[in-house]
């Protein structure tokens, strides 16, 4: 038959904020009623209906049940279980540990990586904490550390640092994340007029969720087609329309607009292809001077 008494002597052995652990003693022989094989270890939180949150297996005599809820008490169960089934539970009520902390004890700096935006996080010591990196709530049992690393978040964005204690007791921090290059370049890039030795051009800004920061100004770069000769140019503030000036007269050009931040960020992906117009008559038409002169003439009359 299955064993027809529960194990001896179910104790907590150890307790931390979110695990418990249990040890006991094997059922008295005149009630194993045959070889005991293992146990069977079952749990809830007290109060709760009796649900079973964990139906676990083990062959030893202690368990350690992990990723509980803090200042929680369950109810434990255990039974042996030989050939025939499992016999008798036995119960146990344990607790995990409370928070003991006030909220004048608690204090939060914060260090921004000068790099990578990278965000390291301190504050007094207590028995732990739980961070909470405005997006997912994530607890982390830091026993007597006092600091915890947020890698890699958004450039240049606003964060709301939580350190909790309990529910009641939290530390809090904005933070705002280093700026870096634009992620993206304007989105246009058009003529809007020209001469024989300058081209004004107008853009479109860069999208807002590509800025990565606050935008100061523009990068023009200008290849001259015939021997592509590069050179750039920069404008400050948040114009968006630049006259080039300097140019030769009757030449092609390739131009570009890039948007800067503390670094520039990527060039317009399509190029804008434009020539200045001509400076006389005499760079159009490669004729003697008294025929130009009968053409001009001819012209005006």
């Amino acid at each position: 038959a299955a064993p027809s008494a529960p194990p001896q002597d179910i104790v907590a052995v150890n307790q931390t904020l979110f695990t418990i652990t249990i040890s006991w003693q094997p059922v008295d022989c005149a009630h194993m009623n045959g070889n005991i094989r293992g146990y069977k270890v079952k749990y809830w939180e007290r109060g709760s209906g009796n649900e079973t949150k964990l139906d676990g297996n083990t062959t030893g005599t202690s368990y350690t049940l992990t990723d509980l809820q803090s200042s929680t008490t369950y109810v434990i169960q255990v039974a042996a279980e030989n050939d025939a089934g499992v016999g008798v539970f036995g119960n146990l009520n344990a607790s995990t540990l409370l928070f003991e902390v006030s909220v004048a004890s608690t204090t939060i700096g914060v260090t921004l990586g000068q790099v990578e935006n990278d965000v390291l996080i301190t504050w007094n010591r207590t028995s732990s904490q739980c961070v909470d990196n405005g997006e997912s709530f994530k607890t982390h049992p830091l026993s007597n550390s006092t600091m915890y690393m947020i890698p890699a978040l958004e450039e240049y964005t606003e964060y709301n640092i939580t350190v909790c204690i309990n529910d009641s007791t939290c530390a809090f921090s904005i933070v705002t994340t280093n700026q870096a290059a634009p992620s993206a370049a304007p989105e246009e890039i058009k003529l809007k007029e020209k001469s024989s030795t300058s081209i004004t051009i107008m853009w479109s800004p860069v999208p807002c969720d590509h800025h990565n920061g606050n935008i100061t100004g523009y990068v023009v770069m200008l290849k001259k087609l015939d021997n592509g000769v590069s050179r750039s140019l920069t404008t400050r503030g948040s114009t968006m329309e630049y006259m080039i000036p300097g140019l030769e007269p009757s030449t092609e050009y390739e131009i570009q607009v890039a948007a800067f931040t503390i670094a520039a960020g990527p060039f317009t992906n399509d190029s804008l292809l434009a020539s200045t117009l001509v400076q006389n008559l005499r760079q159009l038409l490669p004729l003697p001077q008294q025929t130009l002169e009968k053409v001009a003439v001819m012209l005006v009359g």
